[in-house]
């Protein structure tokens, strides 16, 4: 129910409360392991972070959409999160890259007879705008054409592909599955900041703070800020060196 609330929020712009309903859903998704609800609820708050601009936190829930997806074989989900990668698009470097994905994904439904979410196809659809206008008609078509070509299993392997770039350093988060703005927050948590003085640093509102807040603590295994703050100055990501790195 919590899924489906934060979804009807993203189609009615209402971000901060879809975020809110998102993450709490997700929350409880990841504590009773329910894998299919965690493949729908990454994907959602995937969207809720591309749409309030946050491509990288949207990049790594739709990667982890399209991975639970991919072992639990949900192929329309599958589908779904080579969409969302495609929005992405690697911080948009790769044009080509975004619109074979849309090919993939636009194959992949139609074979299974599948038409996306209103939502869903919007946001795709304008999307393949964007991408036919940077890079011109013709070569948007053949990158289109080309990945619509791709079995889904290759489409996927492509998707993930060198992710991490070369040479990546150790990063001391990774374990806890921190989105980009739970970076932030964290950041500023450990140097002493209020939730109204993170709100107004990351320009959120203070209850989106708190539902950050609130799954930095879960994610850390820690009761209270206090003891989120010592886990951060102990790993040594806190304050704005650790901003600029990690966020």
């Amino acid at each position: 129910m919590l899924c489906n609330l934060g979804y009807y929020e993203l189609w009615t712009g209402d971000l901060d409360a879809a975020r809110r309903h998102l993450v709490e859903s997700l929350n409880i998704a990841r504590a009773l392991n329910a894998r299919s609800d965690i493949v729908y609820e990454t994907f959602n708050l995937g969207l809720a972070e591309y749409l309030d601009g946050s491509p990288t936190a949207a990049e790594a829930l739709f990667a982890e959409s399209l991975g639970l997806a991919r072992r639990t074989g949900r192929k329309a989900h599958m589908a779904y999160a080579l969409i969302g990668l495609a929005l992405v698009g690697r911080g948009g470097a790769d044009p080509g890259w975004s619109a074979r994905l849309h090919g993939a994904a636009d194959q992949a439904l139609a074979d299974l007879g599948h038409a996306l979410e209103p939502l869903e196809a919007r946001l795709a659809g304008l999307d393949r705008q964007r991408l036919r206008a940077a890079m011109g008609a013709g070569a948007f078509e053949a990158e289109y054409t080309a990945g619509r070509s791709l079995d889904l299993t290759l489409a996927m392997d492509t998707a993930v592909a060198d992710e991490a770039g070369p040479a990546a350093p150790q990063d001391p988060l990774a374990r806890f599955g921190f989105t980009a703005r739970e970076r932030e927050v964290l950041s500023l948590l450990a140097a002493g900041r209020s939730n109204p003085e993170i709100g107004q640093a990351l320009f959120i509102s203070t209850k989106t703070v708190s539902v950050h807040v609130s799954n930095i603590l879960a994610k850390l295994g820690v009761r209270g800020r206090a003891e989120a703050a010592a886990v951060a100055h102990r790993l040594g990501v806190y304050g704005p060196a650790a901003l600029g790195r990690h966020g």
